[in-house]
């Protein structure tokens, strides 16, 4: 088992690799590596925690907001170690160390870190084919009914255009 101090230190390490720009000589795209396998029931409860834990930072489709992008090109050159070592033990720029204050197990974070080396998965409202449906205001959200006391005010707001 690594000590604390050596853990530590691989997080300073890789939280300076991550932070360290680019050299001005643009190098040639190195080809990615596959993303690690997800067993059949992984993918679902991935999402899940995805968007619990991690969305609200990295957004929801990995493109960054307060957090980093989390696309393939990023997290497949870090790798799964490494992904799961910033997972567990957090960095100084923010990231919650979800594994040591047992927020995530050792088996959740390791998923995670095999999760985000896939490609986000598409919206069902972007997806091509037939839930491309755009929203549209419902007329009858604005009326007074029985049931407005007890539904929040923004609720049927919009409903999917039934065509």
């Amino acid at each position: 088992m690594a000590t604390k101090a050596t853990l530590a230190l691989l997080t300073l390490a890789l939280g300076m690799l991550w932070t360290v720009p680019a050299q001005a000589q643009p190098a040639k795209p190195a080809e990615l590596p596959p993303p690690p396998p997800l067993a059949s029931g992984e993918l679902e409860s991935a999402k899940q925690i995805y968007f619990d834990r991690c969305a609200g930072c990295h957004g929801v489709l990995r493109k960054g907001a307060t957090g980093p992008q989390l696309l393939p090109a990023k997290t497949r050159a870090l790798t799964t170690p490494v992904l799961k070592a910033f997972i567990v033990n957090g960095t100084g720029g923010g990231m919650p160390d979800w594994g040591r204050q047992g927020i995530l197990t050792d088996a959740e974070a390791d998923l995670m870190a095999r999760y985000i080396q896939h490609d986000p998965p598409v919206p069902p409202e972007v997806a091509p084919g037939g839930d491309e449906k755009e929203l549209e205001p419902d007329r009858t959200a604005g009326q007074a009914t029985h049931k407005a006391r007890t539904q929040p005010r923004l609720a049927g707001l919009f409903r999917r255009d039934p065509a």
